[in-house]
């Protein structure tokens, strides 16, 4: 298979995916697809980090881990967004009064 035969491949794959909502995350730079099982690899996934694609498994013994772990983070992430929004509209605040 040729590079341009795979990046074909590779589209197709992400544009089935997003025919049956199977993205989790869809930007030109970031794409990650929904979990799916897969016998010897656990919980699989795919994802794209700049145009380099990448085929996740996890082990069965370590998917709960894996899990609780990303559920552990969501507040944590919450703050931190809500901190950063903070921060930008107080910039923008002082930024507009400036004038």
């Amino acid at each position: 298979m040729t590079e341009q035969e795979l990046q074909v491949e590779i589209e197709e794959m992400w544009g089935y995916f997003r025919s049956i909502g199977y993205m989790v995350v869809d930007a030109p730079a970031l794409k990650v697809s929904m979990p799916y099982a897969a016998p010897y690899e656990g919980v699989c996934f795919y994802v794209e980090t700049d145009g380099i694609c990448s085929h996740i498994s996890i082990p069965v013994d370590q998917v709960r881990r894996f899990a609780d772990a990303m559920l552990e983070m969501m507040p944590q992430a919450i703050a931190l967004e809500h901190a950063a929004d903070a921060e930008i509209a107080a910039y923008e605040s002082l930024f507009n009064a400036k004038g």
